[in-house]
């Protein structure tokens, strides 16, 4: 009797914990209050709400959030380029996520939880590739249309109260939103960036880019028309220059067709073999395909030349010549032919403050340069007096680097002679005129 009745009460106690056990268990909601932050905290990372993020977060949040505020606001500035703003906002847009309800777990006596969400995402490597997209604009509609890849995360969630917030939020920004260390940067086609159909004509008598003339030209030089706001890619661009038909000079990757005489066969110069010879010249820019860019010819025209030391000469017939004293070293080969800089072919209006004879420096190894000017009322042959020597370096210009060899005071009408010397050696001679 007393064995059969204690049996029975450790029967009804035993089912009284397994009732108690299973009535917790039933109770306990938090798998399904995970699966909601999980959707939630989602649905924000695919429309990059940092904001909000941030209080679905726990507090360790705080350490990452104005890095990602500024990482996933797609804008011009300090981080990205415009191209490189418009291209990461539409990989952005292209986000979308599913929330894998079977992978839930949670537990509200660990206050632990965790969800796993597949993210999809346009596969912007393939788009980045295709040549045929040269501009931010088009990028952003061919990612909308592109492939997508998927990234899988694991949002992990502690119990703070009556939520769940997302522990684990670093982690999975960086793989989510790998995307935005990306850079990007679209060139037009080389054709589309010519701001001009005339090519730019440099050292030429009469200054016009339409129908260039140069005089006793020891250089001919021209570059192509490009937007300069653009860094453009210029391997593969060649240029040509022709004489009579012939190619006699061509380079490579540029967009400056620089020749001097010394360059070119000495069929193509004058009997001095100081100039190029008279005649019509073509200078052609091709595209690495192939294509003509742009082409133009100018005038080479030959005259008596001027006494070569001013200061001895300098007759009124070598106004706005230039004659080479020497015709050999570094000096002669990488610098262009000089110009009488605001003159009208050597020729400067009565009251100018300031003579310059401005040469253009090819290679930065080559240093600064001394010139002595001189002055004669009327040009005649030993009138010339010197008006003293100076020293210069180059002034660095966005279109290359330049001697400005200056005098300026009180300038009376006249003729103003120069001879500019390199390393010790006189290397050639001018004259102007004022007034």
């Amino acid at each position: 009797m007393k064995s059969s009745m204690k049996k029975a009460v450790s029967v009804a106690v035993a089912s009284a914990m397994v009732l108690s056990m299973a009535s917790c268990s039933f109770l306990d909601k938090s798998k399904d209050e995970v699966l909601d932050a999980a959707d939630e905290y989602a649905k924000n990372l695919a429309s990059c709400s940092v904001a909000k993020l941030a209080k679905l977060s726990d507090s360790d949040f705080e350490d990452i959030q104005e890095e990602w505020e500024t990482k996933l606001t797609f804008s011009e500035g300090d981080l990205y380029t415009a191209d490189t703003a418009k291209a990461l906002g539409a990989i952005a847009d292209t986000i979308s996520y599913e929330v894998d309800e079977e992978s839930a777990e949670a537990s509200k006596k660990s206050g632990e939880g965790s969800v796993d969400v597949t993210f999809t995402i346009a596969d912007y490597e393939s788009v980045a590739g295709d040549d045929s997209i040269t501009d931010a604009d088009a990028f952003a509609d061919a990612i909308a249309d592109a492939d997508t890849k998927e990234i899988s995360v694991t949002l992990e969630f502690e119990s703070d109260d009556d939520s769940w917030l997302c522990s684990n939020a670093e982690d999975v920004f960086g793989d989510l939103y790998a995307f935005t260390d990306e850079e990007f940067s679209f060139v037009p086609p080389l054709q589309d960036l010519l701001t001009s159909e005339n090519l730019e004509w440099w050292f030429t008598s009469n200054g016009d880019d339409a129908a260039p003339v140069y005089t006793n030209a020891t250089s001919i030089d021209a570059e192509l028309p490009l937007e300069s706001t653009i860094d453009v890619d210029l391997t593969g661009v060649t240029c040509e220059l022709t004489y009579g038909g012939a190619v006699i000079y061509s380079a490579q990757d540029t967009y400056d067709c620089y020749a001097h005489a010394t360059d070119v066969d000495a069929a193509y110069l004058d009997p001095t073999g100081a100039y190029f010879a008279a005649g019509q010249y073509t200078i052609t820019f091709y595209a690495p395909d192939g294509s003509e860019l742009i082409s133009g010819t100018c005038t080479v025209e030959l005259e008596a030349e001027a006494t070569p030391t001013p200061a001895a000469s300098g007759s009124a017939s070598g106004v706005n010549q230039v004659d080479y004293i020497t015709t050999e070293g570094d000096f002669f080969d990488y610098t262009s032919a000089p110009v009488w800089y605001n003159s009208d072919n050597g020729v400067y209006a009565s009251g100018t403050t300031t003579l310059e004879l401005t040469i253009a420096r090819y290679d930065e190894s080559l240093g600064e340069v001394s010139y002595e000017y001189f002055y004669s009322v009327d040009g005649s042959d030993g009138s010339y007096t010197s008006l003293g020597t100076y020293t210069c370096s180059t002034a660095a210009y966005s279109d290359g680097d330049f001697y400005e060899c200056q005098y300026t005071g009180t300038i009376a009408d006249g003729y103003y002679g120069i001879i500019v010397s390199y390393d010790g050696t006189e290397q050639l001679a001018s004259v102007c005129r004022v007034g």
